[in-house]
């Protein structure tokens, strides 16, 4: 039989290797290197954990988006409505303060106006009035140019056309155009 002999066996040499500096750093990388090992092992196994919470936060915020602009969606016939009902209310406003306007225009043209005038057509508009009728006689339609003339809401006042009528005899077509003065 053979003897048993105890053998051991150390890769690292028994004089001062260890000071030395590849010894140094190998003491270092077998104790300290594993920590190293074991801590980035930990940071990698906790990235790779922290994706499934990040994949849901994305999930979650995706899913809001998608409820919010179903939200957003929803109130574009409600936002059309209202816009079309807002632009007929301030068109209504404009009809109705314009109106107004043209009340207080076809009174100030009717307080002008001789007996002897009649309207065919009357247009105004926030730049000028325009007038065109008839006149039964030269001292009619005077009257009532001398009388557009005097007023100081007209800057100018012009005679477009002025025909002796074929439809009305005796008598004169007119038309005269009354450009509004700015303030």
């Amino acid at each position: 039989m053979l003897a048993q002999t105890n053998l051991r066996v150390n890769l690292l040499p028994s004089d001062r290797f260890e000071f030395s500096k590849t010894g140094k750093f190998l003491g270092w990388a077998l104790t300290t290197g594993r920590y190293l090992v074991v801590f980035t092992e930990l940071i990698v196994t906790m990235a790779f954990l922290s994706r499934f919470w990040f994949d849901k936060v994305l999930t979650d915020l995706r899913e809001q988006r998608l409820q919010r602009e179903v939200v957003v969606d929803s109130f574009k016939d409600f936002e059309s409505a209202f816009l079309s009902a807002q632009s007929r209310v301030n068109f209504a406003k404009q009809t109705i303060d314009s109106s107004l306007r043209s009340e207080e225009e076809l009174n100030a043209i009717n307080g002008l106006t001789p007996k002897g005038v009649d309207y065919v057509q009357i247009q105004i508009s926030p730049e000028k009035t325009a007038l065109s009728g008839f006149a039964f006689g030269a001292a009619d339609f005077s009257s009532l140019l001398s009388s557009l003339e005097s007023q100081e809401r007209f800057s100018e006042v012009t005679v477009k056309e002025l025909r002796l009528s074929l439809a009305r005899k005796p008598g004169f077509d007119f038309e005269i155009e009354a450009i509004r003065r700015h303030k």
